[in-house]
């Protein structure tokens, strides 16, 4: 296996989200994506909406690269055991 890679920057606009693309010879098409999301919350919806904001570009990004490996890392700033605005946004966005 080859660690020669090509490594491209992604143009994000979300400034709590940056990645890069890798590409090898032997069809590894691999997306890493790092973020830093708001705070999980049960009443602040302007929180909410940037939350959604940056699953939506995740998406959209992950969508119109068609790679095949994905790999998100960062804080989400979330706890999944608990009642959150969050949960919904992440259940529209855990498949494509």
């Amino acid at each position: 296996m080859s660690l020669n890679y090509a490594i491209l920057s992604l143009e994000i606009t979300s400034k709590r989200m940056c990645g890069i693309r890798l590409i090898r010879e032997d069809d590894l098409d691999m997306l890493l994506l790092c973020v830093y999301m708001t705070c999980d919350t049960v009443y602040d919806m302007s929180d909410v909406n940037e939350y959604n904001s940056i699953l939506q570009e995740m998406t959209y990004i992950w969508t119109i690269l068609d790679v095949n490996k994905l790999i998100i890392s960062g804080d989400f700033d979330m706890e999944f055991t608990r009642s959150s605005l969050y949960i919904q946004g992440l259940g529209l966005h855990s498949s494509r």
